[in-house]
């Protein structure tokens, strides 16, 4: 694990929270779609465009409609909009909360939501979101 993996398994271990480090996120996604650039150091650059994504392809079955994902992601700089996380499950998707400001983020996401989209994590672009993000660190919860 790398020192931002570090920092966040001490916090869940001062909270005893189980947890699983097995990140299911690439930092080499499938998908960089128009206004993104991926820096090549695991973080991703939005040009404030649209509302486009950045996606990661999974092995089918490992993101399963029902079960709840752990995210962890920074917002490292920021001049407009927001980002959210999208988890697509067999046929139903997970949204995370849109975020729009500098920090470090944690939150769980359940695959409920119908979609024709399938085993696949998404960050999107949301009201035009200019920034970087970077840190990202998606498992499945125990």
């Amino acid at each position: 694990m790398g020192p931002y993996a570090n920092r966040i398994a001490d916090r869940l271990r001062a909270k005893r929270v189980s947890f699983n480090f097995v990140n299911l996120w690439s930092n080499q996604p499938e998908v960089v779609q128009s206004g993104w650039t991926n820096n090549g150091d695991g973080t991703f650059t939005s040009d404030g465009t649209g509302s486009l994504q950045i996606r990661d392809g999974i092995a089918k079955g490992v993101l399963v409609n029902g079960k709840t994902y752990r995210v962890w992601f920074s917002i490292l700089a920021r001049t407009a909009g927001s980002v959210r996380v999208v988890i697509y499950g067999d046929d139903q998707a997970g949204i995370g909360t849109e975020r729009s400001a500098v920090s470090d983020y944690y939150e769980e996401v359940t695959i409920t939501d119908a979609t024709s989209n399938q085993d696949t994590l998404a960050f999107q672009s949301r009201t035009n979101f200019n920034g970087t993000i970077g840190n990202i660190y998606i498992t499945p919860k125990a």
